[in-house]
């Protein structure tokens, strides 16, 4: 009697175990909408939230080949636009920085070829990017290959950063003050290298928190690095997390989805596996949970905003690079979310 009543006790244990995992990875969201296809290889995507009619809003995304280019397209797919460039790298925006007694829309990332950053403002009403690039150029601090891209938008102070790293291991992230350079353009000034003491391997995916003041780096093999995005503070690794929880391949993509205060969540595509990877906003940055998503395969880049933009994301969502099919699918947060995730009503555009 005490051999069967041990025997169904384990049972019990190996199904709760079952249904814990399964319950981790039960909502699997399939997305609302899938961009065309770009001609090259597709690789990262921001959001352009616009000002006035949120539902024109715009997805930006790169073409990182030779003969690539930036690609817009409207919340429904459908392209807008596309500039012509020459290996253009991850892609970030930044909405409302000042520039000439003015609030500009800033879209910027590095061209691998010719080893500069590149930087645009939206235009409102064109929903098109303007190159204000300064005429001699925005040089990264590297001698080649820049590859990683981030802006940070510093509440303090008002300024506005680019974080680059470069296609090669254990290279430190370079720091770029984006400033005016008179002439009605925006020139860099370099202002610091840092990690390389933190770093294994190599940094693609990255992104900043402006409110909390952090810059998230995904170290492919290793783990997602935590530093303090002021250039006046310590340049050590705050800590490092997703070493393990269950990811395959790279760690790629990063995103932010913001709520109110430390609340929100850190997204991580764990290439290998195709799925996204969920961590608290704040304090340790804990695991939350897996998200095992359909419609993107081997994900690169992701974006994510919690600006509401009924009726059909009135939470906000999240963009994910395809592999598959070289283009970028769009979920609605509430489908990534399912009844675990908080869901926020964002009213400022981020």
């Amino acid at each position: 009697m005490k051999k069967v009543r041990l025997n169904f006790l384990f049972l019990c244990f190996c199904l709760l175990l079952f249904g814990c995992a399964k319950k981790e990875v039960e909502n699997k969201p399939e997305p609302k909408v899938a961009t065309s296809s770009v001609t090259g290889d597709a690789d990262d995507c921001a959001i352009w939230i616009h000002p006035k009619n949120r539902n024109l809003s715009v997805i930006i995304g790169n073409d990182k080949t030779k003969n690539g280019a930036l690609f817009g397209w409207d919340l429904k797919g459908k392209e807008l636009f596309k500039i012509p460039l020459k290996e253009p790298m991850n892609i970030d925006i930044r909405h409302s920085a000042g520039f000439y007694n003015e609030k500009w829309d800033i879209v910027a990332c590095p061209l691998q070829g010719q080893n500069r950053i590149k930087v645009f403002k939206m235009d409102p009403r064109t929903r098109k990017p303007i190159d204000i690039t300064t005429e001699m150029g925005i040089l990264t601090g590297f001698d080649r290959d820049p590859y990683g891209f981030a802006l940070y938008h510093q509440k303090s102070t008002g300024k506005l950063y680019a974080f680059v790293s470069q296609m090669k291991s254990k290279s430190a992230i370079n720091q770029i003050l984006l400033e005016e350079d008179g002439m009605g353009k925006i020139k860099g000034t370099f202002i610091r290298s840092f990690g390389q003491e933190s770093i294994q391997n190599i940094v693609e995916g990255m992104c900043a928190d402006d409110d909390l003041g952090y810059i998230y780096l995904a170290d492919e093999k290793y783990a997602i690095l935590k530093f303090f995005a002021d250039p006046k503070k310590e340049a050590t690794l705050i800590h490092s997390f997703a070493h393990e929880d269950g990811i395959i391949g790279d760690r790629e993509g990063v995103a932010l989805y913001t709520c109110e205060g430390e609340k929100g969540y850190l997204l991580l595509s764990s290439q290998g596996n195709s799925t996204l990877k969920v961590y608290e906003r704040g304090g340790m940055n804990n695991f939350v949970k897996t998200i095992e998503k359909r419609g993107s395969s081997d994900t690169d880049g992701l974006a994510a905003t919690s600006c509401a933009i009924p009726p059909e994301f009135p939470f906000g969502f999240v963009v994910c690079h395809n592999d598959k099919k070289k283009n970028f699918v769009i979920y609605s947060w509430e489908e990534i979310a399912g009844k675990e995730l908080q869901k926020c009503f964002c009213h400022e555009r981020k």
